[in-house]
This record gives structure tokens, C-alpha cells and sequence, in this order.
């Protein structure tokens, strides 16, 4: 029992000896030791070196902030190798955050709250130590006030029609410690990836107002405070939303309409099809939409679906009509407005026909003379009045544009500026435009063989049967070779066959339409040497439909191209040619003809 109690004993002790030596190992660790002085080293802070210093408080959760944490460095003298070690303490607002530790010749330094330092270094050898103080070093932040709730909405800026009401917001900030502000330098941005640069107001105030042309939901504001060389920065905390109503269609303008009959209504003349568009397109379904007339009119008109972005008016009453679209979000308004709609009313008692041929003349006629009124013809097509389309009567006259529908009708009175406009009644007439029909059709040139297999491309486009194999110039002395075969060659040998070059946005005035018809010529200038395809040239003709068909060689006519799609266009058609591994593409486009009666080939 008796050396059982001294072995307990000896453990005991140890156990003491043990703690006590670790005690004094944790000692050299606590900054609120204090050690004897140490005579033999001296300890200096090589940084900060200004007094004061300043620097800003990190946030945390930045990391492009944590790597710019304060580096405070010290050096002891005589260099003391691998003995002692350099620990930090600091006297301030708040106890910093060390991120490395608070021990070594460099440490980190990021100070929590605002406000001044003071930091000691502290070399601590053999229970003695050498202390340095830094000069002053003044923790500095600065934080976003204002707004305090997100999501902000804003619409964008209209820099000829500014609104501060609806298109600004106002912002506001603080330094800590305040008397720094004067100080320093202040300064407004947007940052990260948002749409514009915006407008502040006082960029490099406490107090702002921001606006923005660019709609987006993407902005970022950020405040920050620049003094010494050290910055600090904050930015706002939620969604800054930019919004744009915008109507979108009709896209030009001046538009008329006929009157609404509600006796006799008549949709596709007496209605006009809005719509509207709202960026960003996020905003849409969070904001409420809105349609009205906001000008001083014979009556409100009407609305298919007023509260929608696409809806349809109309109304009853002659007149100039300016049609309003609002989104409202929040407490902001954004709005937009059409141009000029004339609700007119003039008839036309001598409409074109139903169909009629491009650059052929067809006289209409309008009733009614307004006193003092003058008529104005307008078209959605392609086409021209003569003489003059503020004539009662004129010549219309429908322009190539490869087929399509005209609608064209009277627009308002034109009166004296002193005079209003004073229309009562309208109308449109509707017609189709066609190129000539050819004669014979494309059937007859894949009716036989010896027809098939003798006539080609360029007696298909002339819609001329030779059964020779057609080649252009030939008939007039010129042949060509793979050597000659080329845009200028190819046209000057259909020249001499009497094909005129014509200008495809002037047809009406370069070729002998409606008397004649339009082919166009392209080139291959390569053809496929591989599977032995000499360089070649072909020829597209229009049909009235205003699709281009051709007849490949020896081989059937056809409407389609060679990735099988009808072709309404010969200049952005697939048009290559041949098949399998044998393939060659007719790359050059040369230009469009005209063949006038008397062409001769062979």
C-alpha cells in the first residue's frame, strides 16, 4: 500500500511539472503577457511608415477583398536566425481579426470596427522581449444608406423627356468615422456586368440620385471611398431594375385606318394591331399594362384587350389619334407613345383590279372633295401614282418585288395649317401583283423526250425551243469556251442574242416589262474537275408567282433548288448542281435580263 501512494505521488508531480512547462509555453503566446526587457535585440515597424495610416475594413465575404487585407511588417536587429519570435498585439475599437495568426515578421491585419490603432510588435527571446509601436492607423468604412429595400425600379432615361419622378432613384452613404469624409474622395459607379454606366447626379457626393438610358436588371451600385492610397467600398444589396415600355408596332408611321362601321365592320382595314414590349423582359407579369388615347379626341376609341402588350384599336370617329401604352411597377411609370394615327374617310370607287401584272398602268379613283381638302394615295407595297398622288385620279403603277399583296389606299386630307383635319368616311382596295405568265408553262419543256433532252437552261429561261442545245451568242457568232466562261462573257454573248442587263430595283424603267420577262445567269467558274465538269453557266427565269424555276441541262424543269426548296430568291439559293460525289456550284451571280420580244438564239 505503502509504494503504491509513492508512485501515485511521483505521477502527481510529474503531472505538475508537466503543466507548468506547458503553462509557460502558453504564456509566450497570450498577448496580455508582459516579459522583462531585452537589451541585446531591438525590434522595428517597417510598415505602416505614414502617420496615419489608413485602411479599410474588409468585408469577408469579398475575396478580392480578403486578398487585399493590410500586410503590417517588422524587422528585428541584430538578425536573431532561428531564436525568439516576433508576436503582435493591438489597441483599439475592436480586437482585429488576424487572418494568418498574430505571430511572425509579417502578419495581416484587418480591423473590425472603424475607427484608431495602435499596433505592437513584440520580439520575445528567452523571457525577455523588444517592442515597437506602429504610428496611428485609422480603420476607415463606408457603407450604402440608402435605398433599404430592394428590388428598386426605375424606367430608363429619356435624356429629351426627363422625368425624375419615374427614371431616378436617390442614393445615400456614410464614412466611419465620419470626419474622415472631407478627407477623401467620393465616388458613385456601376460595376460587375450591368447593362450601362448609368447617370449619378453627384458622383462624388454622400447623396445621389441614379438614372440610367440602358434598361437591364442587372445594375450594381457601387459606393466607394478612396483617402491616402486605401480604399473601401460597399455596394448595394439587391435587384436595381431599369425598365422600358416601348411600342413596337406599328413600326411606321404615319398609319391610317378606315372609320369603324359598326354596321359594316371590316377588320383588316378598319383596325390597327398594337403592340407593345417591356425591358427587361423579366418586368413582364410584375408591373400592370395599360392602353389608352391620350390626346383631345372625338371619343376614347377602342380596345381589343386594353390591359394586354398586344391588342387591337379602333374607332368610330375621323380622326388624329395618339395611343398611350403604360407599365406601372411599384411606384414607378413608364410609358410610351405612338406617332400619328389618322382615322380617315375617303372611298374609292374605281378599285385596280384583283390581279395585276408589275410596270402596267391601272387608273383608281377616289369620290368626294373635301373643301379645301387635298387627297393622298399611300400604298403598303411596292408601287408609284401618277402623275401625282394627291390627285383624286391617278395611274397606279405595281413595282417588282417578286410577288406579294398591295393594299393601297386614300389617306387623310392635307389642309391648310390653320385648318384641322376633318375626315368622315374611308376606304382600301386590296390587289395581288404578278409577273407575266410565261407561255408556254414549265409542263410543255418536260413533255418529251426530244424536248427534255435538246432544249436546256438558256431555252428554258428565253422560253424559246430551239431542240439545239441553246448557247448564247451562237446564233450571232460568238462561242464560248471553258476558257471564256465568266460573268462578262457569258452576258455579252446573250447581249448580242438581244438580252438587255437590267437594274433589279428599277425594272419598270430598265426592261420591257409587263412585256417581256426577267431571267437571271450565274456561274460556275470551276465546275468539278475531279469527275471531269468543266466550268459552266445557267439560268433561272421568274414565273408570275414569282418564283424562279430552271431546267438543269438535259434534264427536267424544275421549281426547287438543290437542297430541295422552292426558290423565290436565284441570289441566295442553294445552287449547286449534279449529285453523288460529282457536285459542282454555280457560285458567281451575274446579274438579271430582261428578254424583250426578238431575242434570237440557237
Amino acid at each position: 500500500m505503502a509504494k503504491k501512494s509513492y508512485l501515485l505521488a511521483i505521477i502527481f508531480i510529474a503531472t505538475i511539472g508537466i503543466l507548468l512547462a506547458f503553462s509557460e509555453i502558453l504564456k509566450a503566446f497570450d498577448e496580455e503577457d508582459t516579459y522583462d526587457a531585452l537589451s541585446d535585440y531591438s525590434i522595428k515597424i517597417l510598415e505602416p511608415d505614414n502617420s496615419p495610416e489608413y485602411v479599410p475594413i474588409l468585408d469577408y465575404q469579398d475575396p478580392s477583398a480578403i486578398a487585399d487585407a493590410y500586410i503590417i511588417r517588422a524587422e528585428v536587429t541584430p538578425d536573431p536566425g532561428d531564436e525568439g519570435f516576433i508576436q503582435w498585439t493591438s489597441e483599439g475599437p475592436s480586437n482585429p481579426f488576424w487572418l494568418l495568426g498574430n505571430v511572425g515578421e509579417e502578419i495581416e491585419f484587418t480591423p473590425q470596427k472603424p475607427g484608431s490603432y495602435k499596433v505592437t510588435a513584440h520580439f520575445v527571446k528567452d523571457g525577455k522581449e523588444a517592442t515597437d509601436d506602429s504610428e496611428e492607423i485609422i480603420a476607415f468604412k463606408v457603407e450604402i444608406t440608402e435605398p433599404t429595400s430592394f428590388p428598386v425600379y426605375i424606367k430608363a432615361r429619356d435624356i429629351t423627356n426627363p422625368d425624375p419622378a419615374n427614371d431616378a432613384f436617390s442614393l445615400a452613404g456614410i464614412i466611419k468615422p465620419e470626419n474622415l469624409a472631407p478627407q477623401g474622395i467620393i465616388s458613385w459607379q456601376v460595376i460587375n456586368d450591368s447593362p450601362s454606366s448609368g447617370i449619378f447626379t453627384f458622383p462624388h457626393s454622400l447623396t445621389t440620385d441614379f438614372s440610367a438610358e440602358v434598361p437591364g436588371d442587372q445594375y450594381v451600385i457601387e459606393l466607394s471611398f478612396e483617402i491616402g492610397d486605401k480604399i473601401a467600398h460597399d455596394k448595394t444589396k439587391g435587384n436595381i431594375i431599369v425598365f422600358k415600355t416601348e411600342i413596337i408596332g406599328p413600326s411606321s408611321y404615319p398609319v391610317y385606318i378606315k372609320a369603324h362601321d359598326p354596321a359594316n365592320p371590316d377588320p383588316p382595314t378598319d383596325h390597327l394591331d398594337l403592340s407593345g414590349k417591356i425591358t427587361p423582359s423579366t418586368m413582364v407579369g410584375q408591373g400592370a399594362v395599360s392602353w389608352s388615347v391620350v390626346n383631345n379626341t372625338p371619343e376614347p376609341g377602342h380596345f381589343s384587350a386594353p390591359t394586354s402588350l398586344n391588342t387591337s384599336f379602333w374607332s368610330d370617329v375621323a380622326g388624329e389619334y395618339f395611343i398611350e401604352l403604360k407599365f406601372e411597377v411599384g411606384s414607378k411609370t413608364s410609358t410610351d407613345t405612338t406617332d400619328l394615327i389618322n382615322v380617315v374617310g375617303v372611298g374609292i370607287t374605281n378599285a385596280p383590279p384583283a390581279d395585276v401584272q408589275v410596270c402596267d398602268l391601272y387608273p383608281v379613283e377616289a369620290d368626294g372633295e373635301p373643301p379645301g381638302g387635298a387627297y393622298l394615295w399611300s400604298l403598303a407595297g411596292a408601287g408609284e401614282f401618277l402623275p401625282d398622288p394627291t390627285s383624286p385620279t391617278v395611274d397606279f403603277r405595281p413595282l417588282p418585288i417578286l410577288g406579294g399583296v398591295y393594299r393601297f389606299g386614300v389617306g387623310p386630307m392635307v389642309l391648310e395649317a390653320e385648318y384641322t383635319l376633318d375626315v368622315t368616311d374611308s376606304d382600301t382596295a386590296p390587289t395581288n401583283s404578278a409577273f407575266p405568265e410565261l407561255l408556254p408553262p414549265i409542263t410543255h419543256w418536260n413533255s418529251t423526250s426530244n424536248i427534255l433532252a435538246n432544249n436546256n437552261c438558256y431555252n428554258f429561261a428565253t422560253n424559246i425551243q430551239t431542240n439545239s442545245i441553246a448557247q448564247p451568242g451562237r446564233a450571232h457568232g460568238i462561242l464560248l469556251t471553258p476558257s471564256n466562261m465568266n460573268c462578262a462573257d457569258v452576258s455579252n454573248a446573250a447581249i448580242a442574242d438581244g438580252l438587255v442587263p437590267v437594274d433589279p430595283n428599277n425594272l419598270c424603267h430598265t426592261s420591257s416589262l409587263p412585256n417581256s420577262h426577267i431571267v437571271a445567269l450565274v456561274i460556275s467558274p470551276f465546275g468539278n474537275p475531279a469527275c471531269g465538269v468543266p466550268p459552266d453557266y445557267h439560268r433561272y427565269r421568274v414565273e408570275s408567282a414569282g418564283n424562279w424555276p430552271h431546267k438543269p441541262g438535259r434534264t427536267p424543269a424544275i421549281n426547287h433548288d438543290y437542297s430541295n426548296n422552292v426558290i423565290t430568291n436565284p441570289e441566295t439559293a442553294d445552287r449547286r448542281s449534279g449529285g453523288g460525289t460529282c457536285v459542282w456550284n454555280y457560285s458567281d451571280f451575274c446579274g438579271y435580263f430582261d428578254v424583250p420580244p426578238g431575242v434570237t438564239i440557237y
